[in-house]
């Protein structure tokens, strides 16, 4: 008798034990959806003021604990966050815009006057935002100068100009001893808006951390009957690894989804505008990828007449089994097949 009744309080025990485990689990998910929130908000309102009352409506918390909380749960606080994402945003329009002002670029970007933008960003990039700006014009100067030879090296070689009749300008980093020249293809196309649902990662581009969200997105997505032939899986990189430090880069695993589908959890939905974008294709191993985006950025764009639009690009990734390397082989399980779309507008 006392043994039967042992058993049922132990039962009994475990049953509340996992019932506590489940509900925190629960509230853990709440927590971080609520943060997801903000994070999403705050990125389309980076140029405007965000008071932490406002931030807190968004979360649904109070004001006493939000800041706490968001803390805790980013390893930053709200303020060095928004500040960090701000200067980030910044130092990319100095870059990219070069016609535009250091003053203009910080009152753009969410700071009340040009002294305390000025301020900030020499004590977070040890420099002031014109010689950062110099320093990275004369970086891309030199980026452009070793394409110029590297084409007209390719040029004399095949009697070919820098664009084929297919759209297709040859660019040479050495990748796998200098056997392999990658081509860089690229069009100009009207795209239209997607609906993305999508994991965020923010531990940096660390292939482990982004296919944890990719497998995250797709167990919510299957769960949903969201997997359609349309369906298209796409990848955003928020942040450039030469301004933002690689812990904290940031990436969207993401997937399109219709437009009515609606957020939960971890799970963000927003949509990607469409609009004028320059799209390339890139087909082959993870170690060319870095060279494929400084040939975009240090060769095509220069000498384009475009300038980068202010919003991310994004990548539509294609099954490796699709891709052809062009000798009617298929690439490999672990070579890369996606397409970048990059918004742009004339310079």
């Amino acid at each position: 008798m006392f043994g039967r009744i042992s058993v049922k309080r132990a039962n009994r025990g475990r049953f509340f034990g996992l019932k506590r485990v489940a509900m925190d689990l629960q509230g853990k998910r709440e927590y971080l959806e609520r943060i997801r929130t903000v994070l999403d908000y705050i990125d389309s309102h980076l140029s405007q003021e965000l008071s932490v009352e406002t931030l807190a409506g968004v979360a649904c918390f109070s004001v006493f604990h939000f800041h706490r909380l968001f803390t805790a749960i980013m390893g930053e606080s709200l303020y060095a966050y928004i500040r960090r994402l701000r200067l980030e945003w910044a130092a990319n329009v100095l870059r990219s815009h070069q016609e535009m002002s250091v003053t203009e670029a910080g009152l753009n970007c969410g700071f009340s006057s040009s002294a305390s933008f000025a301020r900030a960003f020499k004590q977070h990039f040890g420099r002031s935002a014109t010689e950062w700006r110099r320093m990275q014009s004369k970086k891309g100067k030199e980026k452009s100068k070793k394409g110029q030879t590297e084409s007209k090296a390719g040029q004399d070689s095949s009697g070919k100009g820098l664009y084929s009749g297919s759209g297709t300008r040859r660019v040479h980093p050495n990748l796998d001893g200098g056997e392999k020249r990658m081509e860089l293809k690229v069009e100009i196309q009207e795209l239209k808006p997607l609906t993305m649902a999508y994991v965020r990662h923010h531990g940096g581009y660390d292939e482990k951390g982004i296919h944890r969200a990719y497998e995250g997105l797709y167990k919510w997505a299957n769960a949903r009957g969201l997997f359609r032939p349309e369906t298209r899986v796409l990848g955003v990189s928020l942040d450039n690894p030469e301004v933002t430090p690689a812990s904290k880069c940031r990436y969207d695993a993401g997937i399109t989804v219709p437009p009515e589908t609606e957020a939960k959890g971890e799970v963000g939905v927003r949509e990607v505008p469409g609009g004028r974008h320059a799209v390339f294709r890139y087909q082959g191993l993870k170690e060319g990828i870095a060279a494929f985006y400084d040939a975009i950025y240090g060769r095509w764009l220069p000498e384009s007449g475009f300038q980068p639009a202010d919003r991310h690009g994004y990548e539509i990734h294609h099954k490796a089994a699709e891709a052809s390397t062009g000798d009617g082989k298929c690439l490999e399980e672990h070579d890369h097949y996606f397409d970048f779309c990059l918004p742009v507008e004339p310079v």
